[in-house]
């Protein structure tokens, strides 16, 4: 998939930052002028109110793409086609459409049902988790801790009472509006968060593995 962020992509945005912020530029402006009539103020001041600007517009990007780059199920580029198909190829409007995207995003609920024991391996824990977003929007290898090495594998789509299993692995489900989805995790820290593309989220307390999992889920994968 192809994750590369255009250059012209993060420049427009920088200069985007620094259009919206348009007045502390006039700001800036202001002071250079009033070094006529006031030649005691240092010429330097308005250049450093412009480049503590730019700095700011320039991490405020940085930000942005790392923001973009993290939506799974799209590349940039399919992404970028798509607003501008949506939107027309007005800048403001593709900056928009990115700001939802990435609003809907970051705002994503994400619920761990259950982390369960498997007796036959306890260093394997079995991990139950709802996303509000439809599979092919989730990226269900990439479950973790942070200072681990260890990421979720063994995936399971369930139905939405988690009483069925509908896909494995790396067959994505379609025409879903939620996930919802059971892996495998190793040497899980129950003080730790579960750590996604959509941010962190408390663990439950570990309890055995319900009935409705141990007829679906028959064994555990080697990793």
């Amino acid at each position: 998939m192809n994750r590369k962020y255009p250059m012209s992509m993060f420049l427009f945005g920088v200069i985007n930052n620094l259009i919206t912020k348009w007045y502390i530029i006039l700001l800036a402006i202001v002071v250079l002028l009033l070094r006529i009539p006031l030649p005691g103020i240092p010429v330097f001041v308005p250049f450093i109110i412009l480049g503590i600007l730019l700095i700011y517009a320039v991490i405020e990007q940085t930000w942005y793409r790392k923001a973009v780059l993290n939506l799974h199920g799209e590349s940039v580029d399919e992404f970028l086609d798509q607003a501008f198909a949506d939107n027309g190829k007005g800048f403001r409007n593709i900056i928009n459409a990115v700001d939802v995207k990435i609003h809907n995003h970051l705002n994503c609920k994400v619920e761990v049902v259950g982390v369960y024991a498997i007796p036959e391996t306890p260093e394997v824990k079995l991990v139950e988790v709802v996303i509000e977003r439809p599979p092919s929007q989730v990226d269900a290898g990439m479950f973790t801790q942070t200072d681990s090495e260890q990421v979720s594998y063994g995936e399971h789509y369930l139905n939405e009472d988690g009483t069925a299993v509908i896909d494995r692995f790396c067959d994505i489900p379609e025409n879903i509006a939620n996930t919802r989805i059971a892996f495998f995790l190793n040497n899980l820290n129950a003080d730790k968060p579960l750590s996604s593309q959509f941010g962190d989220v408390v663990l439950p307390a570990e309890s055995p593995m319900p009935d409705r999992l141990k007829t679906i889920i028959k064994s555990v994968p080697v990793d």
